[in-house]
Order: C-alpha cells, then sequence, then structure tokens
C-alpha cells in the first residue's frame, strides 16, 4: 500500500513539473510572439513614414 502511494506522489510531482515546464513554455513564446509582432510593426511603421516623406518630397501629398 505504501509503495503505490510513493508512486502516486512521485507520478503527481513529475506532473506539476511538466505543467510547470509547458507554463514556462508558453509564457518565452508570448514573449518572443510580441517582439517580432512588434518587430514588423516597427518595420511598417518606418516604411510608412519613408513613404509619406517621399511623396512629400515630390509634392504629391498634403502636409497634416
Amino acid at each position: 500500500m505504501q509503495e503505490i502511494h510513493i508512486k502516486i506522489e512521485r507520478e503527481t510531482r513529475e506532473i506539476i513539473e511538466i505543467i510547470e515546464i509547458i507554463e514556462i513554455i508558453e509564457t518565452r513564446d508570448i514573449r518572443e510572439i510580441r517582439e517580432i509582432s512588434d518587430l514588423f510593426f516597427d518595420n511598417y511603421k518606418n516604411q510608412h513614414i519613408k513613404y509619406v516623406g517621399k511623396l512629400l518630397s515630390k509634392g504629391l501629398a498634403k502636409s497634416i
């Protein structure tokens, strides 16, 4: 009976460790996704600013 209890405790600890590892991985992935999203947005914003600047310099757009 005690062997079964020890086995259940060990397996429970293993499951808890797996859950903690999954949470760490998910947190890291979410952080990486946000960083990539920010990079894409910054790149888009910079390209847009350059494009509008070119239009303004050619007189094709009105200044805001």
